[in-house]
């Protein structure tokens, strides 16, 4: 399988951050192949979190409040699309070009606080007018810092397997907010984030190899898939 040995080369040894110049169509033939290589192994690794969460180590959040047919759309339509493009924007944008690391700090920033609030309905979205300024401000001030810095752009685009570990990490963490907060969730977090991690690392070696576009179209493949097993 070449795809996968071209992936572990790179993440082993990165010699370059240049997206391949491949045809459209063996691009997603790569893709299809490493998802299937991923999907394995996060099969394997939801083992040991079902484990964690059948004896009561470990507690999902689950949302048992009743949700007309709107709401549900949307709610389902999140993380199909929106969360997505969403994610790959605050974790990956960034990869390969940092002179994107205003734009996916805000986004992240502004993503986390409106979940946390909730920003279904307009009412909540109206309170959080005061995040969005936030957002704003803190765009500009990151732009600012990287212009004056003497950390040249050039000088972290150097480093893609750097900076597709650190999105990896991030973005693993980000989901750890699935489960109630515990001694045991903080303790067993590496376990519990490794899924979220392995998927993490390769979305950031299609955004570097492939580009934005493809790892955007990967994650939604993958959240597709995630939820038609939910539904079986």
């Amino acid at each position: 399988m070449r795809p996968i040995k071209k992936y572990i080369a790179f993440i082993l040894h990165p010699s370059s951050s240049d997206v391949d110049r491949q045809s459209f169509a063996v691009k997603i033939q790569s893709i299809i192949i490493l998802l299937i290589f991923h999907v394995l192994i996060i099969i394997i690794l939801s083992v040991l979190n079902s484990l964690l969460i059948h004896y009561g180590l470990i507690m999902p959040i689950t949302n048992t409040s009743s949700w007309n047919s709107v709401q549900s759309r949307i709610l389902l339509l999140l993380p199909l699309v929106l969360g997505p493009i969403l994610e790959e924007i605050s974790f990956r944008l960034w990869i390969g070009n940092a002179k994107y690391i205003p734009i996916s700090f805000t986004v992240g920033f502004l993503v986390v606080n409106l979940f946390i609030r909730g920003f279904i309905s307009i009412g909540s979205l109206i309170q959080n007018v005061p995040f969005l300024a936030s957002s704003a401000i803190i765009y500009v001030f990151l732009t600012f810092l990287i212009k004056r810095s003497p950390i040249k752009v050039q000088q972290v685009n150097l480093y893609p397997r750097v900076s597709i570990f650190i999105s990896a990490i991030l973005f693993g963490f980000i989901h750890i907010t699935h489960f109630i907060i515990s001694k045991n969730v903080i303790l067993l977090s590496p376990i519990i984030i490794m899924p979220f991690l392995i998927m993490g690392i390769l979305y950031g070696y299609i955004r570097v190899k492939f580009g934005f576009g493809y790892a955007i179209a990967t994650h939604v493949l993958y959240n597709v898939l995630a939820i038609i097993n939910i539904f079986l």
